[in-house]
């Protein structure tokens, strides 16, 4: 620390020399005497140039007295944005994106007081808001001004080897839309990561909880029910068989970001089939993936058939929506079923064997 003023205050010393000996200069050439300027002998042609001179003395002074009087401090300046990033560390770039986002947020107002039916579609709840532009709003701002930041910020944080910030690749990359609730959470994560980073430097991460204690909050699946149901409302005539899967983590809220399927049939005799887009029924309509918070829960179709068959003709559901009379066909007997199911931010897996009889009945086995 002592050196480093003492360095300070050579370098101003030096360059007041500098400039006092510029301004020695000029005087000279004016040939002004220091008699003549004890005496006010100085021709009034020589006032200018000496003014002139006395100007350009002050200005060259000007940043070495800031930096004498402010120990260092620097001025905001036309060419600094008062919003600039106050520094370039990393724990700079995650304050200043967190400020950010929050100010992003205050420039939407405050959310709309919405009373709805809990059996209201997504679109019947948005068109009751006082702004049915907001969540297009919330998305279309975050990707434009800041999804390359917090892309970037995140793979800076793997450069860095800081890998327990908690923030998944999907919460500043989102495979859809981005929702006002993840810009929220976000925010609180960036604020919480900046002040551990602070906390470690200062006094050594072994005292305080790693980051991913505080903010990570996983997920857990489980696969229950396996059962037949009817689909008449949305495919007339056919049944459907799948299990229903839940997020059963109740020590914390957490949720269950983008969850999709895969399954894979294998038959005793060899015969396999692929299911690279599972599909999700809750009864009134099919998805293509779901995302399941706290306690909520959804049904994965695996097969159906007719129920103006004699005899089952079971189809493996295959392609979203599905469609029965393009959907393969499953023969008689005994099928290994594994499934996985792969979100963002979890991943199941799921074994079982089921034996499918030509009168509609479907023995089960659980190989978990």
């Amino acid at each position: 620390m002592k050196r480093v003023a003492l360095r300070r205050v050579a370098r101003v010393l030096y360059e007041i020399t500098i400039a006092a000996g510029s301004m020695a200069c000029v005087l000279a050439w004016l040939g002004v005497k220091p008699g003549a300027i004890k005496n006010i002998a100085i021709p009034w042609s020589n006032w200018i140039w000496l003014l002139l001179a006395g100007a350009g003395f002050a200005f060259s002074l000007r940043d070495t007295l800031v930096r004498l009087i402010g120990y260092g401090r620097t001025l905001p300046t036309a060419s600094t944005p008062l919003n600039a990033p106050l520094t370039s560390s990393l724990q700079g770039k995650v304050s200043q994106l967190a400020r950010d986002l929050a100010a992003f947020l205050r420039e939407l107002g405050p959310e709309p007081m919405v009373h709805a039916d809990p059996k209201m579609s997504d679109e019947e709840i948005l068109s009751l808001g006082s702004d049915s532009m907001r969540p297009e709003r919330v998305h279309h701002g975050y990707m434009r001004r800041f999804r390359d930041r917090a892309v970037n910020l995140l793979h800076e944080f793997g450069e860095n080897g800081v890998t327990n910030t908690g923030i998944e690749i999907y919460q500043v990359d989102p495979p859809e839309i981005q929702r006002e609730k993840e810009v929220r959470k976000l925010v609180r994560q960036l604020f919480i990561v900046a002040a551990n980073m602070d906390i470690e430097r200062e006094l050594g991460s072994s005292e305080f909880p790693a980051v991913a204690e505080t903010v990570s909050k996983r997920p857990h699946l489980s696969c229950v029910r396996m059962d037949p149901f009817g689909m008449y409302q949305v495919l007339p005539g056919i049944i459907g068989f799948g299990f229903t899967v839940i997020n059963d983590e109740s020590r914390y809220a957490s949720v269950a970001h983008n969850v999709r399927a895969s399954i894979r049939f294998r038959h005793v005799l060899g015969d396999e089939q692929a299911v690279n887009c599972g599909v999700w029924y809750d009864g009134q309509r099919f998805y293509g993936q779901v995302s399941l918070g706290m306690g909520e829960q959804s049904t994965l179709l695996i097969l159906f058939w007719s129920s103006q068959d004699s005899q089952a003709d079971y189809r493996a559901v295959k392609e979203f929506p599905p469609i029965y009379a393009n959907a393969p066909t499953l023969e008689y007997g005994e099928w290994s079923v594994d499934v996985a199911l792969i979100g963002d931010n979890v991943t199941r897996e799921h074994k079982m064997a089921l034996t499918l009889l030509p009168r509609g009945g479907i023995s089960q086995v659980v190989r978990e």
